[in-house]
């Protein structure tokens, strides 16, 4: 899955729990429409997480 999503990479902690570590683009600063992004992309990719995590 990390392979395929630029902005997040999931790990597996030592109990096994799923760790998600997210990325934020800064560039020479963080203009609020980039930082809006940022979290509308972060959403995005929760929601795909907890589709592949929580999948039955």
């Amino acid at each position: 899955m990390s392979n395929d999503y630029r902005y997040m990479a999931v790990r597996l902690d030592e109990e096994g729990d799923p760790y998600i570590r997210w990325d934020v683009e800064v560039g020479d600063g963080l203009p609020k429409p980039l930082f809006l992004r940022s979290v509308l992309r972060f959403t995005e990719s929760m929601d795909t997480a907890a589709s592949v995590v929580f999948a039955e």
